[in-house]
């Protein structure tokens, strides 16, 4: 509950920490050749905004974006374990 306004917290908004994402590519000087969307992990939210920090997996590159279409079932770097 947040103490100054005395309301819960929407959880709709809550993401999966680690789940794949997608962000659009948003860069002004891309070809017509270039992917249009980013294969990305969702680290962590920007605070007092609806932004999301999100980390490139091809490129390793830590980007902000808000334009994200979420897989929460779908982890890149979960490990398999080997019996």
């Amino acid at each position: 509950m947040n103490l100054f306004t005395y309301k819960l917290p929407n959880l709709k908004t809550l993401k999966v920490f680690g789940s794949l994402y997608l962000a659009f590519n948003l860069e002004r000087n891309k070809s017509k050749l270039d992917p249009e969307v980013r294969r990305c992990i969702f680290i962590e939210y920007k605070s007092g905004m609806k932004e999301y920090i999100i980390l490139d997996i091809k490129t390793k590159e830590v980007l902000i974006s808000k334009d994200v279409i979420f897989y929460e079932k779908t982890f890149p770097y979960k490990r398999t374990q080997k019996y």
